[in-house]
């Protein structure tokens, strides 16, 4: 196993992205976002959006999320304002 992803299953939230060691910088993330997005056009989702780190980390994920067109958006859900975390969202329609 290279890597996996987990989208919610009524809200359109990435809930989890993960890549082994060894695939970092192959494309793994991003066949697992596509993937993802896929999946959510096809539940019919009209956005999907995620939270993520902001240590230094994080910022392979997300620059992979702005590549795909996400941007910075407000906390959702249950989420409340966090230093330590940011939030993405992007249309689907």
């Amino acid at each position: 196993m290279l890597g996996c992803g987990a989208l919610g299953d009524s809200e359109g939230e990435v809930k989890s992205m993960r890549t082994t060691p060894l695939a970092r910088g192959r494309g793994v993330g991003t066949l697992l976002l596509e993937r993802i997005l896929d999946e959510a056009r096809a539940r019919g989702y009209s956005a999907v959006r995620l939270e993520t780190g902001t240590e230094e980390y994080f910022s392979a994920a997300r620059s992979l999320y702005s590549r795909f067109g996400f941007t910075e958006c407000a906390p959702f859900a249950s989420y409340t304002g966090d230093p330590n975390s940011v939030y993405f969202g992007i249309n689907l329609v």
